[in-house]
């Protein structure tokens, strides 16, 4: 059987054949990947189907280097993926429904979907929400303005801040103290 990551499949004929498989793939060649890292980057996505009972069980891991943004200093830093892959592919919201909250779920109509999808979604989920290095300084704009360092006079001017509905919201809420005595 021949398996591509981004032909449409039928889940439930990989867990029939309990399929065993090992795919990579560069990041330029994902959809919802091409912007998070380097064209270059490669993943690598393992995975095993068996037959469950609300659906398909994929078992496996997907891993690889990406190259993200720091977010401090806005250069490259490589963010290692390694994730284990434990979920049920369902084919209705009605065998979503009878799973577990604690399941991981993909859901797939009639159990037929892209491999693609579901290593775009474990590749997401495996990097950081602030990638950074360990040891980096921000960057300094030109003009020698340091990105981090607070303008002159913006800290008084966080004291004065007005904040009406704050204001508004801690006097009603002593107006129902009034009116519960």
């Amino acid at each position: 059987m021949r398996i591509s990551l981004f032909d449409r499949l039928s889940y439930e004929r990989l867990g029939e054949r309990r399929a065993g498989f090992e795919l990579n793939v560069t990041l330029d060649r994902c959809e919802r990947l091409r912007e998070v890292g380097a064209a270059e980057d490669e993943v690598t996505l393992h995975v095993d189907a068996e037959p469950h009972a609300h659906g398909v069980r994929l078992c496996g891991r997907v891993s690889g280097e990406v190259s993200v943004s720091c977010c401090r200093c806005l250069r490259p830093v490589a963010i290692e993926v390694d994730r284990d892959i434990d979920l049920v592919v369902v084919g209705t919201e009605a065998a979503m429904d009878a799973l577990p909250d604690t399941a991981d779920v993909h859901y797939a109509p009639d159990l037929m979907g892209r491999l693609v999808d579901i290593l775009e979604e474990e590749v997401l989920l495996a990097l950081p929400d602030f990638p950074s290095h360990q040891d980096c300084e921000p960057p300094v704009l030109p003009g020698g303005v340091d990105v981090q360092a607070p303008r002159e006079g913006e800290a008084r001017e966080q004291k004065e801040t007005q904040r009406p509905f704050a204001t508004a919201l801690a006097g009603m809420g002593r107006t129902e103290d009034n009116q519960t005595e």
